[in-house]
């Protein structure tokens, strides 16, 4: 199993299409702006932009070691994923 940060997510699923998809950083406070443009309500957007900036700063940057026992199978590769949802992303 493996972490990906966006960018890299971005990457593999523009491979898997065979088309190139790129990867744009908003910045919280633009991404923020549209939330609440949107609709969200404030507590999400807050927590949105924290999980955002987490991952950026690389607190998500493992896999729990537990993952497996808690899905009850090994974790899928995200070739794997968007091999079987090219359909849902074309």
């Amino acid at each position: 199993a493996e972490a990906l940060s966006d960018r890299e997510a971005t990457e593999r699923l523009s491979r898997a299409l065979g088309r190139d998809l790129s990867f744009t950083e908003i910045p919280g406070e633009a991404a923020a702006a549209a939330m609440k443009e949107a609709g969200l309500p404030a507590w999400l957007i807050g927590d949105l932009v924290m999980l955002s900036d987490m991952a950026k700063a690389g607190y998500m940057a493992n896999v729990s070691p537990d993952a497996a026992e808690l899905l009850g199978r090994e974790p899928r590769k995200f070739e794997d994923f968007a091999a079987d949802h090219l359909a849902d992303f074309s």
